[in-house]
């Protein structure tokens, strides 16, 4: 009788406890890890994003092109800041010259650009072609190699002499409505220019400030190899600007005006 009374039914009570006690538990768990899954989950996919963009990536890099490299005399900038000569440019920069300053823009195989006083441009180099925004029109050259193409659009139209030394250029005015081609040696003045167009081995001078013939300013720096790039002789006669003077070597100083 004692031991019957020691397992009846106190004992079986709290054995049948203990055992739902147990399952509880077990269910508790259960439901915990059930509901606590989808937020570990986006934990994790939270932890691996910031890992993501903690990762230096090649794609975000900003893709810098070398456009070429300056020879400045006097007042010349980049981006508004002063350049002396050696300063890579780089494509998608403003270049600008004081009213003391030339500037030289050696573009490698891409030709070369030569600024006089006054000149502001922005240089941009797509692929195959060689892109200028002509911001402040002083005077401006460019030289343009073979199987290349030259834009350059005058941001606010002008009045200004056009000469071309090597090739020809087309040109647009009158608010796009006309276009002209200066062939070389031929010089033209044209109203409200907006636009210039040169396709390989093409020298062409822009002047706003419309000297004198016998004031032209033809950079001295690009003409040689341009004429040697065109297979052409520099001949004038009486009704053409003077030709050029001998190129002088890529280490001298860009010519005084």
């Amino acid at each position: 009788m004692a031991a019957r009374a020691a397992g009846g039914p106190p004992t079986i009570i709290m054995e049948v406890l203990r055992k739902t006690r147990l399952r509880v538990a077990s269910v508790l768990l259960v439901a915990a890890v059930v509901g606590l899954g989808p937020m570990a989950r986006s934990l994790a996919d939270k932890a691996d994003r910031r890992d993501e963009t903690s990762k230096p990536r090649s794609e975000d890099k900003p893709g810098y092109i070398v456009a070429g490299v300056l020879t400045a005399q006097g007042n010349v900038t980049v981006n508004d800041n002063l350049a002396p000569t050696g300063t890579t440019i780089l494509s998608g920069s403003e270049v600008a010259t004081g009213g003391d300053g030339l500037a030289s823009i050696d573009l490698a195989a891409r030709g070369l650009i030569e600024m006089r006083q006054d000149t502001k441009i922005l240089l941009v180099l797509p692929a195959e072609q060689i892109e200028v925004e002509l911001r402040n029109c002083g005077t401006f050259t460019q030289s343009i190699p073979d199987r290349l193409s030259g834009h350059v659009k005058v941001v606010h139209p002008h009045t200004l002499r056009i000469y071309v030394t090597v090739g020809e250029v087309k040109v647009r005015f009158k608010d796009r409505k006309e276009s002209t081609t200066v062939k070389q040696f031929e010089e033209k003045t044209l109203d409200d220019v907006s636009d210039i167009d040169a396709w390989g081995n093409a020298v062409f001078t822009v002047d706003c400030n419309r000297r004198p013939v016998g004031l032209w300013w033809v950079p001295t720096s690009l003409l040689g190899l341009a004429a040697l790039a065109a297979g052409v002789t520099l001949t004038k006669d009486k009704h053409t600007p003077p030709n050029p003077v001998p190129t002088p070597s890529p280490t001298s100083p860009i010519s005084p005006p």
